[in-house]
């Protein structure tokens, strides 16, 4: 009887513990021809570069190469002591079976990172993009301004899928 219960609490608490570890939900796809472009980092939950920078964007673009197509993603802002331009280049692979809503960044060999895209707008001109451990997450437009109730709406969408918006920052997109 007493293994019983242990097994049976055992099994609840795998059942809670997956519950509370749901990942967040994405999109259920992206066109990446579409996606493709310059978009600005609004918000974000900052990385120490987006610390010290202003004006940061992120362009995803296509590259054929010996007859393939590649995926490449450059990161670019302003650092703010001295007014220089600071950019990462990367690749990136959609995750198979999310229909593109899943990408998979690669910035610094080997190390990759993910980008969810959790909600995206019918005419692609924002998007809130987060990490599957809720560690990262990003507002896009594709404009250096985005309206305060579309991003109030986006923040509210990721808190409600367990994102903590209280670390994210506007990021200054003052670029003249």
């Amino acid at each position: 009887m007493r293994v019983r219960a242990i097994q049976l609490f055992s099994l609840i608490s795998l059942v809670v513990t997956q519950l509370a570890w749901a990942a967040p939900k994405t999109v259920d796809q992206v066109d990446l021809d579409r996606f493709m472009g310059q978009w600005h980092t609004v918000a974000a939950f900052p990385s120490k570069n987006q610390k010290v920078c202003r004006c940061d964007t992120i362009t995803f673009d296509k590259e054929i190469v010996d007859g393939d197509t590649k995926l490449t993603i450059t990161t670019r802002c302003i650092r703010k002591d001295s007014s220089r331009t600071s950019s990462r280049n990367g690749t990136v692979e959609p995750i198979e079976g999310s229909r593109n809503s899943k990408l998979r960044v690669f910035l610094f060999w080997p190390l990759s990172g993910q980008f969810w895209v959790l909600q995206l707008d019918p005419d692609y001109q924002y998007a809130l993009v987060g990490s599957p451990n809720y560690k990262k997450l990003w507002v896009f437009s594709r404009t250096p301004q985005l309206d305060p109730a579309i991003q109030k709406k986006l923040l509210a969408y990721a808190k409600q899928q367990g994102y903590s918006i209280e670390n994210v920052v506007n990021l200054d997109q003052n670029c003249a």
